[in-house]
């Protein structure tokens, strides 16, 4: 079995996207200013931009990395997405129709997780390399989730 050297920049950044998920969610839930918590939703989707890249260009690629890279990207869309629900919900802020085009804008999302799910436990699934249509529906998402 090949070790992989999992300390590098790359997962650094996935890591801080995780880190970047709790801050949302807890200034989400916190009643903080929308454009504090778009501000720290923005800058976790800037590592999952550039941990790739960066993985690529300096050879840094891990199975690990790829790994780690998934769940950090729902952790960070679908626990924005949640909490937003949750908060506005109980404010009485949204009603049925919103929620319902969150849950659309999130589809994606949902529809991929057990696949995420499965590929993180299981060593028998090999993960897909990025495709150009699925960088563009993350940045749309990114975009539309604020």
């Amino acid at each position: 079995m090949n070790k992989e050297n999992i300390y590098n920049v790359p997962n650094f950044l996935t890591l801080l996207r995780v880190i970047m998920a709790l801050i949302v969610i807890y200034l989400i839930l916190n009643d903080y200013k929308l454009i504090q918590i778009v501000i720290a939703f923005l800058i976790g989707m800037t590592t999952d931009f550039l941990d790739g890249q960066i993985a690529r260009r300096f050879n840094a690629v891990t199975e690990f990395g790829r790994k780690f890279d998934m769940i950090a990207d729902r952790i960070l869309r679908i626990g924005t997405a949640v909490a937003s629900v949750f908060y506005f919900s109980l404010n009485g802020v949204l009603n049925y129709s919103d929620v319902f085009q969150v849950f659309i804008m999130m589809s994606r999302e949902i529809v991929s997780l057990p696949y995420a799910a499965a590929n993180v436990f299981s060593r028998k699934f090999a993960i897909p390399n990025a495709k150009f249509i699925g960088k563009i529906t993350t940045f749309m998402q990114a975009i539309t989730l604020p």
